[in-house]
């Protein structure tokens, strides 16, 4: 298979692997931005909504990919590595991988794809090889809007249900499988594009990368994240099961839009966002406090991933 045929060398090898790890840490910590309000209301246990997670990111990969590559695109053509593209490409791993497992000590979401992103700037610079700022300040823009998108869907969503009874219990459920799928066609894509970077001859051919993304995906989905499911869930706002719904659905619906627009977002910000909205439409606490965490995490990814990067690529050559 050429994918694993770009793959010939000792470094290629550890990148490879390097990858995988980034894949499962996604799995591992992103999950809970699809259940966490669905396991704070106890519409799901813990391993149900993993399962069920897990599942619909497969499927939402697999949809997406047939769709467009967009988003893997975006992530492909965002910085030129040159002819020591295996060597940079394993210090933007190795600094997004690190950035996320501290993140995750400390129970905060962090967005991988706006480290990655960031971190294979940083070792495009510490190259001196060609690169364009242009598609950074975009992501920026585009966290920002997709934030904003997501509250005005969580809004909106709220204001139509208004008065409404309906067995928002099972609808959860739903809306779970929403924001899963949501979550495996947003960010599946960007991890494909880390493994395009890798093997640029799969690029025509992107059947073999996938299904690995998938299959890595889901081994790291059905661990959940405890601890990042408990500070979504509970720490921005104590929902209820109607605002537990309407804050997957807003959120969900926006990553969807996101991703067949070929826009790379943070499925960690969205989510937030969407919580302290549809909590505050229900006359309930918001936890500012949470959520200007959430911010300081989402602003120093950016810079800590490029110098993290920059300062390991330098380590390399």
């Amino acid at each position: 298979m050429s994918f694993f045929g770009d793959i010939n060398s000792p470094l290629g090898i550890i990148t490879f692997m390097c990858a995988l790890v980034l894949i499962f840490l996604n799995g591992f910590t992103d999950a809970p931005n699809a259940i966490a309000t669905t396991v704070a209301t106890d519409a799901l246990s813990m391993n149900k909504a993993c399962v069920l997670c897990a599942l619909c990111n497969l499927i939402g990969l697999g949809i997406m990919s047939l769709l467009n590559l967009r988003v893997a695109e975006a992530i492909y053509s965002l910085a030129s590595l040159g002819d020591r593209a295996q060597g940079a490409l394993f210090a933007s791993l190795l600094a997004v991988i690190i950035f996320t497992i501290f993140a995750w000590l400390i129970s905060m979401p962090s967005s991988e794809s706006h480290a990655l992103m960031s971190a294979l700037v940083g070792a495009s610079l510490a190259l001196g090889t060609s690169v364009s700022l242009t598609p950074l300040f975009k992501i920026v823009i585009y966290m920002l809007l997709s934030c904003i998108g997501s509250a005005l869907g969580s809004l909106l969503t709220a204001k139509l249900l208004k008065n409404t009874l309906l067995p928002y219990r099972r609808l959860q459920i739903l809306s779970c499988a929403v924001m899963s799928l949501s979550h495996g066609a947003q960010d599946g894509q960007k991890l494909l594009g880390v493994l395009l970077l890798l093997a640029p001859s799969a690029k025509s051919r992107p059947l073999a990368p996938t299904v690995l993304v998938c299959m890595v995906l889901f081994l790291g989905t059905l661990l959940g994240g405890g601890k990042i499911t408990k500070m979504l869930g509970r720490g921005i706002s104590t929902l209820n099961e109607k605002s537990a719904f309407i804050a997957d659905l807003g959120a969900g619906v926006c990553l969807l839009v996101c991703s067949l627009l070929g826009v790379p977002v943070s499925t960690s910000n969205v989510k937030a966002c969407a919580i302290a909205t549809s909590a505050y439409c229900d006359g309930r606490g918001v936890n500012i406090r949470a959520l200007v965490k959430i911010a300081y995490v989402a602003l120093a990814t950016i810079p800590a991933c490029a110098v993290l990067s920059y300062l390991i690529t330098k380590l390399i050559f």
